[in-house]
């Protein structure tokens, strides 16, 4: 397997949500802060996160020469929402799945 088949399957698989539940459970035990904060804070830096993988995985295949740079700011927003997208569904997916259930 190639480093170019190694970043189109992250890009394309929303499998980088996956890979940020990890980092992110990791960041709330480094920062107490995010760990105490409201869901809505904590669920904005999943995003955020998550959002900025996805297109660190794009400026790799773009800066490798595996895919062409877009042209326009419009192209770059039309092929980096998608990816961003995927990951991030997949990563409150993965959240929802993996939560921990609380007693009543």
């Amino acid at each position: 397997m190639t480093l170019a088949e190694i970043l189109a399957g992250l890009a394309a698989s929303g499998v980088l949500g996956a890979l940020a539940v990890p980092f992110l459970t990791w960041l709330e035990g480094k920062w107490p802060w995010l760990a105490q904060a409201e869901g809505w804070v904590r669920r904005g830096v999943a995003w955020l996160i998550t959002g900025l993988l996805a297109v660190a995985v794009q400026l790799a295949q773009v800066y490798m020469l595996y895919e062409p740079a877009p042209a326009s700011g419009r192209e770059w927003i039309e092929r980096l929402l998608p990816l961003a997208w995927a990951a991030i569904t997949t990563n409150q997916g993965l959240h929802i799945l993996t939560k921990k259930k609380e007693p009543k």
